[in-house]
C-alpha cells in the first residue's frame, strides 16, 4: 500500500498538483480500506499508459511533418530518377556530423547529404547504421502532390490528437487531486498499520492459537494507565478475550527510561543525539562562553574533587593499577573436586561464609586483560600522538620560535610556515617547498621525523583493526579444543562406569571469526572519527580574535597580526 501511495505521489509531483497536508489525525487503515486503493492505483496507471502510447503517436506524426516541410525545398517538384533513393529521418543534432562522416565512408563517396537548417533531418541509404545512432527513419513521398495530401492528413491527425492529449491530460489530473486531497491522511493510516502489524509479528500465539501473548517494559508508574487503555478498547471493539496486563519477575536489566515534559523533552533528545560529545566538548565551550578567573578556579576544584579523589576511589584505581582497601567480600567455599566437576560455579552473595561487603568502591576484580592494552590502547594512543599530538606540537613550536622582532630573517613573521600546508604535505607523504630566502621546515630533521611519525601510524591501523580480532579467535579456538578435551575424557569415564551414553555438545557459544572483525572495525571507525571530530573541533579556535599587544587593534588572522607587528617594528625603527 505505501508503494502505491508513493507511486501517486510521484505522478502528482510529474503535474505539480498541491498536496494539502492532513487537518486531523486519521484512525488506523482498516483492511477493507485497501481496495480504494488498488483502484486508485488501476486508473492513475492505465491513464498513464494512454497518455504515453498518445504522446508517442503524436511525437512521431510531428516529426514526419517537420520532415515533409523541410524536404520541399531540397527536393522541389522534380520526381527522383532511377538510381537515386532518398531516406529521411532525424537524428540529434551533436551526432550529425559523425554519422554523415560513417555514411560518406560506407557509400565510398557516393552520398548527397543535406541537413535543416531548423530540424534535424537525414537522407541516408543504411538503415542499419541508422539504427545503431538511434535515428527515426519516416517514408516521404517522391512527388510534391503525394508530399501535400500527406501533409494535410498529417496535419488532421496532429490537430485530433492534440486534442485527446488535452483532454487525458485533463482526467489524469483532476483523478490525481482527488487523490491528493486524501493522500497524507492515507499515508498516516498505512504507516499505523505498518506499525500495528509490525508489533504483532513481535507477539507469540499462545497453546489455543486463539490469542496473542507479549512481553514488554513498561514504567511502574503508568501501569494502570495502560491497563485502563486495553479494557477501554477490549470494550470498544467488543471482543470475547479482552486484552489485560500481568506483571512478571525476570533478572533482565530493565532499559533506561528519562521522564521528560514539554520542557525537557528537546535537551533529552540532543543529550541522545550527542550525549558522548557534549559530556566531553561541554566544560571547554563552558569555559568560552563564561570565562572568569574566580568560577574557573571554583569549578576547577569541584571538578578535581569528584574527577580525580571521589570517582578515583569509587573505582579503587591509582595509575590503571588497582588497589584493595579491605578483602573482597566474595569467598571460595568450594572444594577443589567441585571446582573440577564444571565450569560454572554460583556464587551466594546471602552465604554466611562470605566476609562483611566493602567499605567503599567497587570490590576488585582483577581480570588481566592484556589483549586490550597492547593490540587497543597502545596502537591508539600511538596513533593519535602521531598525528594529533605532533600537530599541538609544531602550533606550539611555531609560537616560541617565531617572531616578528627577530634579528634573523628566516625566523621572522614573514618566513612562519603555514602549519596547516606541512600537516598535508605530512600525510601526502610530500616534501615541502620554501618560500624564497626562507626554511621549508621549522627545524632540521624535520621532514624524517614526520615520515617516521607516517609510518607508525600506518603500521598501528592493521595491528587496530586485525590484532584483537586475530587474538581472541585463537584464544577461542585453544578454549573450544580444551573444553571438548575435557567432555570427551568426562564421557569416556561415564561409559566404562554406566555403559554407553551419547556425547554431549559443548554448551559455550564462540564468536565467529567475521564477527569479531566487524565489531573491531566499528571500534576502529568510531575512534578515528572522534579523533578527528574533535580536533577540528578545537582548531576553531584560531579563528578568535587576536589583540595586538603593541595597539589596541584586533585581527581574526595570525599572518595579518604578525604583519601589523612588523609595521609597528618599522615605524619604532
Amino acid at each position: 500500500m505505501e508503494r502505491r501511495l508513493r507511486f501517486m505521489e510521484a505522478e502528482m509531483l510529474k503535474d505539480e498538483i498541491y498536496v494539502p497536508e492532513a487537518k486531523e489525525e486519521p484512525k488506523t487503515m482498516h483492511p477493507s480500506e485497501i481496495v480504494s486503493y488498488e483502484e486508485w492505483e488501476d486508473d492513475v496507471t492505465e491513464m498513464l499508459e494512454n497518455q504515453a502510447n498518445l504522446l508517442k503517436s503524436y511525437l512521431e506524426l510531428t516529426e514526419l511533418n517537420y520532415i515533409l516541410t523541410h524536404i520541399g525545398p531540397i527536393l522541389g517538384d522534380v520526381d527522383p530518377t532511377g538510381g537515386l533513393v532518398v531516406i529521411t529521418g532525424v537524428v540529434r543534432r551533436h551526432k550529425c556530423f559523425h554519422f554523415e562522416m560513417m555514411m560518406w565512408r560506407i557509400s565510398r563517396g557516393n552520398i548527397y547529404y543535406r541537413q535543416a537548417v531548423e530540424d534535424k533531418i537525414l537522407l541516408d541509404p543504411a538503415t542499419k547504421v541508422i539504427s545503431g545512432f538511434r535515428a527515426n527513419v519516416y517514408p516521404c513521398p517522391e512527388t510534391l502532390t503525394e508530399r501535400t495530401k500527406m501533409m494535410d492528413k498529417i496535419d488532421e491527425r496532429i490537430s485530433d490528437l492534440k486534442k485527446v492529449l488535452d483532454k487525458t491530460k485533463y482526467h489524469r489530473c483532476k483523478a490525481l487531486r482527488t487523490v491528493g486531497k486524501q493522500w497524507h491522511s492515507w499515508m498516516v493510516q498505512v504507516r499505523k498499520a505498518k506499525a500495528v502489524f509490525h508489533h504483532m509479528n513481535l507477539f507469540t500465539l499462545d497453546i489455543t492459537k486463539n490469542c496473542l501473548i507479549g512481553q514488554c517494559w513498561v514504567p511502574v508508574a503508568d501501569l494502570k494507565r495502560v491497563q485502563d487503555t486495553l479494557k477501554l478498547y477490549s470494550d470498544e471493539i467488543g471482543t470475547n478475550v479482552p486484552s489485560f496486563l500481568s506483571k512478571t519477575v525476570t533478572n533482565l536489566v530493565a532499559p533506561t527510561f528519562n521522564r521528560t515534559n514539554k520542557f525537557t523533552y528537546g535537551f533529552q533528545k540532543l543529550i541522545n543525539a550527542y550525549g558522548l560529545y557534549t559530556i566531553i566538548t561541554f566544560p571547554f565551550l563552558f569555559g568560552l562562553m563564561f570565562g572568569d578567573i574566580g568560577h574557573a578556579i571554583l569549578m576547577t576544584l569541584f571538578a578535581l574533587w569528584m574527577i580525580n579523589i571521589y570517582t578515583g576511589f569509587i573505582y579503587n584505581d591509582m595509575f590503571s593499577i588497582a588497589f584493595s582497601i579491605k578483602k573482597t567480600y566474595f569467598m571460595n567455599t568450594k572444594t577443589a573436586a567441585e571446582l573440577m566437576a564444571t565450569d560454572y560455579i554460583d556464587i551466594d552473595p546471602q552465604s554466611k561464609d562470605h566476609r562483611d561487603p566493602y567499605i567503599f568502591g567497587f570490590d576488585p576484580i582483577h581480570f588481566k586483560n592484556y589483549s586490550s592494552i597492547y593490540l587497543e590502547f597502545i596502537p591508539e594512543l600511538l596513533l593519535v600522538c602521531c598525528l594529533f599530538l605532533w600537530l599541538v606540537f609544531l602550533i606550539y613550536f611555531k609560537w616560541f620560535t617565531y617572531s616578528a622582532r627577530d634579528t634573523d630573517s628566516k625566523l621572522g613573521s614573514s618566513c612562519a610556515p603555514q602549519i596547516l600546508i606541512l600537516f598535508i604535505d605530512m600525510v601526502l607523504w610530500k616534501s615541502s617547498t620554501a618560500i624564497p630566502n626562507c626554511d621549508a621546515y621549522m627545524f632540521s630533521g624535520q621532514e624524517t621525523i614526520q615520515r617516521v611519525l607516517v609510518s607508525v601510524f600506518l603500521a598501528c591501523i592493521p595491528v587496530l583493526l586485525l590484532g584483537k580480532p586475530i587474538y581472541l579467535n585463537n584464544k577461542n579456538k585453544k578454549k573450544r579444543k580444551t573444553s571438548l578435551a575435557k567432555r570427551k575424557s568426562s564421557n569416556f569415564r561415564r561409559h566404562e562406569e554406566d555403559g554407553p551414553q551419547k556425547e554431549e555438545e559443548p554448551a559455550e557459544e564462540i564468536t565467529p571469526f567475521s564477527e569479531l572483525l566487524i565489531y573491531q572495525g566499528v571500534h576502529t571507525i568510531e575512534f578515528a572519527l572522534s579523533t578527528v571530530s574533535h580536533t577540528a573541533s578545537y582548531l576553531r579556535l584560531w579563528a578568535l580574535p587576536h589583540k595586538c599587544d603593541l595597539c589596541p587593534k584586533t585581527f581574526h588572522k595570525l599572518s595579518d597580526l604578525d604583519k601589523h607587528k612588523d609595521v609597528h617594528e618599522g615605524n619604532l625603527i
